[in-house]
């Protein structure tokens, strides 16, 4: 049974549409950038016994006066 329910989906799945998707612009190299924001989780994903989020967040920025953006 297991089989034949793997060959099915197999078959439903390759008939399913989607947008094509192409690279549009790669940069490659090293790069100097800082990430800001916050996380909606409380804890990690693959630690949580009970998903919860929580139901606001904020980050502040704070940048010198010789920062590029």
């Amino acid at each position: 049974m297991k089989f034949f329910t793997t060959i099915f989906f197999s078959f439903f799945f390759s008939f399913v549409f989607s947008q094509s998707v192409s690279l549009y612009q790669q940069f490659n190299g090293r790069f100097d950038f800082t990430f800001i924001g916050n996380t909606m989780n409380p804890a990690e994903n693959s630690f949580q016994i009970a998903p919860s989020i929580f139901t606001s967040s904020a980050a502040n920025l704070s940048l010198q006066n010789t920062d590029q953006v």
